[in-house]
């Protein structure tokens, strides 16, 4: 036999309504908590599944990388001092840009997400990031399943409390469960379960979305702070009354055979191996292709040249640019600029002429 105790939860309050000697607001107030976590938990996981938190598919980043690439990346008005393209510099983590900053940034993340070089294009042996989404992934399962085995106990253990049409307790034990309390009961772990399993899919998503090597820990962490609401919600909130009769209840004895205990343990391990294959093939192995398509998109080819149109002739004209600021010495413009930033405010460099009215600087 295997001793099941009631859990310090919010969801353990249904199930001992009407015992507690308590007064009429504590019970009010305890049942207000019961839906407040229902309600919490509920609206965490519609969110969850909203297009506008999730983030839109990163497919969705291949045509805007080919549309930045051809009208913006090679534009001669965003080349430098140091006559580098603006690609140049996005593909090379310039960090001075203040242009394309949000390409700039997706490059870093695939980067880091793939564990490529600034010149690499192509899969690389070992993908951090690819990695450590497998195991947030795993580790929300494994939190999921806590909270699944935890609802199929507790439900367990109610199912073998005889039923009668009153419910019998003394000595902080349950003799017999009325049907009304045990479909009580059944409804709570209904909902539990539905809950988790959104919550499941729904984290695995999220997590699958989150390019940001550095955010996806927070957000694995962030999940699981969801699935406790309730115990925080009664550690902090629920009556003490209510909370001291809760904890005082005596645990129910459930029987566990060996060969019962072999099928959950088989169940357990083929479900945790299916979740974690799933996600793999289903979303991070077409994701890693996926980025490496948009970084191709993006910084693939040649970046060493800038474009520009001519109205009067009609054609447009390019002009090959340095392929980074740090490859070449500083240009003529970049040595007067600095000159002039070392020189005192009344001071005027010889390298720089300025011009005071503004019709001739332009």
């Amino acid at each position: 036999f295997s001793e099941v105790e009631f859990e310090h939860s919010v969801w353990s309050i249904p199930i001992v309504s009407g015992l507690t000697d308590v007064g009429w607001f504590d019970r009010l107030f305890a049942s207000m908590l019961v839906l407040l976590n229902l309600g919490m938990q509920t609206a965490f996981s519609w969110i969850l599944l909203t297009d506008a938190f999730i983030g839109e598919d990163f497919e969705a980043k291949v045509g805007s990388a080919k549309v930045w690439r051809t009208s913006i990346a090679h534009d001669h008005k965003y080349s430098d001092f140091a006559d580098t393209s603006l690609v140049s510099r996005v593909c090379s983590g310039d960090g001075a840009l203040i242009l394309s900053t949000i390409q700039a940034t997706l490059v870093t993340h695939i980067n880091s997400y793939l564990g490529l070089q600034e010149r690499d294009f192509a899969p690389s042996m070992f993908e951090p990031g690819v990695l450590l989404c497998m195991l947030c992934i795993l580790l929300w399962a494994l939190c999921v399943y806590k909270e699944y085995r935890r609802i199929f106990l507790e439900l367990e253990a109610a199912i073998g409390i005889p039923k009668s049409r009153r419910t019998v307790f003394r000595q902080n034990a349950f003799v017999s469960i009325s049907w009304g309390r045990f479909l009580m009961l059944l409804v709570t772990s209904l909902a539990r379960a539905l809950i988790a399993s959104v919550l499941l899919v729904a984290g695995i998503l999220w997590l699958a979305r989150t390019t940001s090597i550095q955010e996806l820990m927070l957000n694995a962490v962030a999940l699981n702070a969801i699935l406790d609401v309730d115990e925080f919600l009664f550690a902090g909130m629920v009556p003490i009354k209510t909370q001291h009769f809760i904890k005082e209840l005596q645990p129910i004895h459930v029987r566990y055979s060996r060969i019962r205990s072999q099928f959950e343990t088989l169940v357990h391990c083929i479900s945790l191996l299916l979740l974690v294959f799933t996600s793999y093939f289903l979303l991070l192995a077409p994701l890693s292709d996926t980025m490496l398509s948009v970084k191709h998109e993006l910084c693939g080819g040649n970046q060493t040249f800038v474009a520009a149109f001519n109205p009067d002739t009609q054609f447009t004209f390019g002009k090959v640019t340095a392929d980074s600021r740090y490859a070449r010495d500083l240009s003529s413009t970049e040595m007067a600029v600095q000159a002039q930033v070392l020189a005192g405010p009344a001071d005027r460099s010889r390298l720089l002429r300025f011009w005071v009215p503004v019709r001739g600087f332009n």
